[in-house]
């Protein structure tokens, strides 16, 4: 079954480069990342006795979803996207007094949300920061509602960062450093790592499209990757280390490799979850909108509550993520799994058979992080504000175009 698997997969992996010659291809990067990971999971299960395989039962669910993912992929997509590189960076008209403007208003209010980064948490050194901001989240202390107008606002930055990018309009080269160094700072002030490495997935991407990307800059920025999210680790759970029962390693194969043996334990019913409200944890997005109006609770084990001890190579390791597939399985059963290959696709074909389209492109460079983490958790759907805010970014962005009058009659 196993062995099956692999080479089923590895096969669907070959056919779909040969035909489509990207490796941006939404069925090539989740069958790739899937491949790879679970292939470094069956070694690890090999070499430490502790580490059980998965299932049959799991890489059935598996197997169907990356099926059905490719089989509705190769319905969109039939024929190769080729990117134009000279139509995607042809620079439109740009008004660059609106861009100037959105320069410096999102200067000024990264600045002075950094000022209350400062203020709310009491600190005023970088690292004092983001431990004390990452402790006051998590003891549920409610951020001020100016903070979170400004993380709105913040979001727009990457977006405008990348138009600069693409299409160079004429701002002050100061000014354009100054608001990178801020971007930068909120960050880490923030100290997400989903965050973090949503914005290198979107550099990297930004620059294999522009044919840029070599294996010495992949190289650079697979080091910055690791030692920025080593240190976020270090500083943010700090206490997990104290023990001395964790080591590092122990915690990077949380992260990478416990969402496997944990969708395993989830589908073989070793996970205790509840069925209500219906779609919970999928429709989470839409419960939290209705939770305003309505009050309605949510249930207490969705998506990021639930914690259960898998086997380490070591020790027995806490872990509460059951890949991209546990959420729709909980609500919905095999059925879910199904209809999450179908519908997340569907979007990211559609984004990619477009990616010569300027919009497409920036939406697409937004949300691949989902494909490449789709391992780990489900970050489109489960965080869909997230996403939506992605877009609204966009399209404030492309306001920078003039665009052509209707001739009269």
């Amino acid at each position: 079954m196993i062995v099956s698997y692999f080479v089923i997969l590895f096969v669907l992996i070959c056919f779909a480069y040969q035909k489509h010659k990207c490796v941006l291809h939404p069925f090539i990067i989740t069958a790739s990342i899937w491949f790879l990971l679970h292939l470094s999971y069956e070694i690890f299960a090999s070499i430490y006795p502790r580490i059980p395989h998965l299932s049959p039962l799991a890489y059935s669910y598996i197997a169907l979803y990356l099926l059905v993912f490719f089989v509705v992929s190769e319905l969109i997509i039939r024929k190769r996207v080729k990117l134009r590189l000279k139509k995607i960076v042809n620079a439109p008209k740009i008004l660059n007094g609106r861009v100037k403007f959105c320069f410096y208003f999102i200067f000024l209010c990264n600045l002075f949300l950094i000022f209350r980064f400062m203020i709310f948490t009491g600190q005023y050194n970088i690292l004092g920061v983001i431990s004390k901001f990452r402790a006051m989240v998590t003891s549920s202390v409610p951020i001020p509602i100016d903070m979170k107008l400004l993380f709105y606002i913040f979001n727009l930055t990457f977006v405008l960062l990348i138009y600069y990018y693409l299409y160079r309009p004429r701002i002050n080269p100061y000014l354009k450093i100054a608001v990178i160094l801020e971007f930068g700072i909120i960050l880490l002030c923030i100290s997400t790592k989903g965050k973090l490495l949503k914005y290198i997935v979107a550099v990297l991407v930004l620059l294999y499209v522009k044919r840029k990307l070599t294996p010495k800059i992949m190289l650079y920025f697979l080091i910055f990757g690791v030692g920025a999210v080593v240190l976020l680790v270090l500083i943010r759970d700090a206490a997990f280390f104290k023990t001395g029962y964790y080591s590092l390693a122990d915690y990077l194969y949380i992260y990478v490799l416990t969402p496997f043996p944990s969708l395993d334990l989830l589908i073989h019913g070793h996970v205790p979850f509840t069925t209500e409200p219906i779609g919970g944890r999928t429709l989470v997005f839409f419960y939290r909108i209705l939770n305003v109006f309505t009050h309605i609770e949510l249930p207490d084990d969705r998506p990021g509550t639930m914690f259960l001890t898998v086997q380490g190579p070591n020790v027995a390791l806490p872990t509460n993520v059951y890949t991209s597939l546990g959420n729709f399985y909980m609500d919905w059963g095999w059925i879910g799994i199904v209809f999450y290959a179908v519908l997340c696709s569907l979007l990211f074909s559609i984004l990619y058979k477009n990616i010569n389209r300027r919009f497409f492109l920036f939406v697409y460079v937004l949300t691949i992080f989902s494909l490449v983490f789709n391992f780990f958790g489900d970050f489109c759907f489960q965080f869909f504000s997230m996403t939506i805010q992605d877009i609204v970014a966009v399209l404030v962005v492309f306001s920078f175009r003039k665009v052509r009058k209707p001739i009269k009659v």
